[in-house]
């Protein structure tokens, strides 16, 4: 059996991707989503064959440079579109549009072993796939099947047809009868788990944004920065593109989006709160909405780059954040309490005696309903309960306090930047002076740490373009 190192998100839906390539080249893999996590991979692991690297997952060309440093070096194949090809009998480069099951693993195959494709194990003539890969495909090129057995014989009995619609509450009978996998014939099993991966962040691939964009200080910056989002645009889009410009990743898009979905299917039982988050989620174009949902984003990029928490614990405090961030405020529907963040700023504002009761006492409210349903993730409300810095959930803090709980403090850092970005002015304003104003508000270091990590973010996507 071969080592092979790949460059590739470990989510549920790249999970998918994870098991084929596997089974298909019959290899152990090692998936990495960092620089340093590749190092340490290549440190401990002998005998690696081959690393596959995307630009999708990994910054190649600080990988490629380090591991041209490597003797003896294991064969590198690079799928890019801005790194210029080195000459080098160990290296093979792919434009990032073939970075897809079918031709990695081809790909991985012939520089293997080129006769590999000929002696590997013969792939049944049904394919199996987990149930969960289908809920997001609302149709398919092809029959899908299940599997059924009588008097010790296999048999495969269509379901649902070819480029028939397929419906969700058939998927979940399934489930409920005990039915982990439906399956899909030989010759179009690529098709199925290409669709599959895509389609999770399909929606937001082909949302328009037109671009704006903000120059630094060509002095000290010499970088294009492309903003977040156009607050004053009526079309507002969450964009792929414009994320990925911000450094928030393909991997958090469809972590997030994951995430939101079975948040909602999770609360569907609590009528106050599924009526408000549902409301949420309808109004893109909202400024709650909008808010909410890149504030999550960047919280789980944070997640992923900061050193507090291993990375065992990363999935339970990705739900928590994520649930977090979408109901800390689902009680505040009008954009101006949103808008509120200190106790000046409720002074200032122009709101009725129940408003301000509203403002003040929303997030130990949100916390109590929180704390009566049993299936929202472990301390999900106690987070709530604290995000405006006060561990009674009464009122705004009015010096920042370093004991809150780290998930707090993520939470309130990205929730401002975004705020802040929403705010955003071209031609007015500067991103520099952004982390400016919030390193000057959140000057304690462990704030200041998470400040740094989106910065980092945010700077690190700008380099890559």
């Amino acid at each position: 059996m071969k080592n092979i190192i790949i460059s590739i998100a470990q989510d549920n839906t790249s999970e998918i991707l994870y098991q084929n390539l596997d089974y298909e080249t019959e290899s152990k893999l090692f998936c990495i989503q960092n620089y340093e996590e590749l190092l340490s991979r290549i440190s401990k692991t002998k005998d690696i064959n081959l690393v596959i690297l995307s630009d999708a997952y990994l910054d190649t060309q600080q990988a490629v440079a380090s591991l041209k440093k490597l003797n003896p070096r294991p064969k590198i194949q690079v799928y890019s579109d801005r790194i210029e090809n080195v000459q080098s009998p160990d290296m093979e480069f792919f434009p990032q549009s073939d970075f897809e099951l079918e031709k990695l693993i081809k790909n991985a195959l012939a520089t293997l072993d080129p006769e590999g494709l000929k002696n590997r194990t013969e792939i049944p003539d049904y394919v199996p796939f987990s149930i969960k890969y289908f809920y997001n495909i609302n149709s398919f090129m092809s029959d899908i099947y299940i599997k059924l057995k009588k008097r010790g014989i296999e048999e495969f009995v269509k379901r649902i047809n070819a480029n028939e619609e397929i419906d969700r509450e058939t998927l979940e009978k399934y489930e409920v009868s005990g039915l982990e996998f439906l399956y899909i014939r030989k010759p179009y099993r690529f098709h199925f788990i290409n669709q599959a991966v895509n389609e999770s962040i399909g929606g937001l691939k082909k949302a328009h944004l037109s671009e704006l964009a903000q120059q630094l200080d060509e002095e000290e910056h010499p970088l294009q920065v492309k903003t977040i989002l156009n607050a004053a645009d009526d079309t507002y889009q969450l964009s792929a593109e414009m994320l990925l410009n911000m450094g928030i990743t393909e991997n958090t898009i469809k972590i997030t989006k994951a995430s939101i979905a079975s948040m909602k299917k999770t609360l569907k039982n609590m009528d106050t709160i599924t009526a408000l988050l549902d409301r949420l989620l309808k109004e893109k174009l909202s400024y709650a909405y909008k808010r909410t949902h890149i504030t999550t984003m960047f919280a789980v990029e944070v997640l992923k780059r900061i050193d507090w928490f291993s990375k065992e614990q990363l999935p339970q405090l990705i739900e928590q954040l994520v649930y977090a961030s979408f109901l800390h405020d689902i009680l505040l529907t009008d954009e101006k309490l949103l808008r509120i963040h200190s106790k000046l700023n409720l002074y200032q504002a122009d709101l009725s005696e129940q408003e301000k009761k509203l403002v003040l006492n929303h997030a130990n409210m949100t916390s109590t309903l929180i704390q009566k349903y049993p299936k929202a993730p472990n301390h999900v409300d106690v987070i709530i309960k604290q995000h405006h810095g006060t561990s009674n959930g009464i009122g705004f803090s009015v010096n920042l306090n370093a004991s809150l709980p780290k998930l707090v403090i993520i939470l309130m850092v990205a929730e401002r930047l975004v705020m802040k970005l929403l705010d955003f002015k071209k031609g007015e304003d500067r991103l520099e002076q952004v982390f400016n104003d919030l390193e000057e508000e959140f000057n304690l270091p462990t704030y200041k740490k998470v400040t740094d990590c989106l910065k980092e973010s945010i700077i690190s996507a700008a380099r890559s373009k």
